[in-house]
């Protein structure tokens, strides 16, 4: 990422607005894209799944409302802190928040020895 990216997402105030930026057109692709991925490789018990830059956690968020009851984990990983301060919110009530771990990390550090489906 740019610094010039990474800097503007380093405002709290940008942060929470990057969602609302979208007028939902983020979580209509997340689904869009969801619906197109599950028909090779639908959501089961047992899946930990990546989201890199996950920002806001419009990916996540769609997933966790799919898998429902299923035994899933999501690693959700960002460099800008506001942006999972932002997620971390909208998460908060959310059914299946504790299936998520957020991490603060660039998205082109490996996690050591984890695969995800």
């Amino acid at each position: 990422m740019s610094t010039q990216s990474t800097n503007y997402f380093d405002s709290v105030e940008n942060a929470s607005k990057y969602e609302r930026s979208f007028g939902g057109g983020g979580q209509r692709l997340a689904s869009s894209t969801l619906d197109t991925y599950e028909k090779s490789s639908p959501i089961k018990d047992g899946d930990r799944i990546l989201d890199n830059a996950c920002g806001t956690g419009i990916v996540t968020r769609a997933i966790l409302a799919r898998a429902g009851s299923k035994d899933i984990h999501i690693d959700a990983a960002d460099i800008a802190e506001p942006m999972l301060n932002a997620f971390k919110t909208l998460l908060r009530d959310m059914e299946g928040a504790n299936k998520v771990s957020i991490h603060v990390m660039d998205g082109q550090v490996r996690f050591s020895g984890d695969d995800w489906d």
